[in-house]
């Protein structure tokens, strides 16, 4: 039996976010061809992610270990809705943060490992 899927929808933040991977793959790593891998990547990840939304890490299940990180962790609990949770995947190197609700998927972010971290005030962003 199959489980029923969910959308998948991107924020405009996962969108500008999947560009800078692929500067950063394509000028800092010189790889020119692991940007169309990682689409291959994640396109096969979509489907999985759609049908199994919770099969990532709940990111604010970790205890953040600084004062700035705690209160980010409320703020962003406060934020969610019913049912909803923000998940990590870590997909070959890059770290993809989505938000699992109980009717869609949304697409938060991405970062190549040896990127720098995320700026999760402007990560959650409209949903819309």
């Amino acid at each position: 039996m199959s489980l029923p899927r969910r959308p998948v929808r991107t924020t405009e933040n996962f969108e500008r976010t999947l560009d800078e991977v692929q500067r950063f793959l394509e000028t800092e790593l010189d790889a020119a061809t692991a940007f169309a891998d990682l689409l291959d990547r994640l396109d096969s990840w979509l489907d999985l992610v759609s049908e199994h939304p919770k099969m990532g890490g709940d990111l604010l299940r970790r205890a953040p270990r600084s004062v700035e990180a705690r209160a980010l962790a409320r703020r962003l609990a406060s934020e969610l809705g019913e049912g909803e949770s923000v998940r990590e995947w870590v997909l070959d190197d890059h770290l993809v943060l989505y938000l699992q609700s109980p009717d869609a998927v949304w697409l938060l972010a991405i970062r190549h490992q040896r990127q720098l971290g995320y700026d999760l005030p402007r990560t959650w962003g409209p949903r819309d």
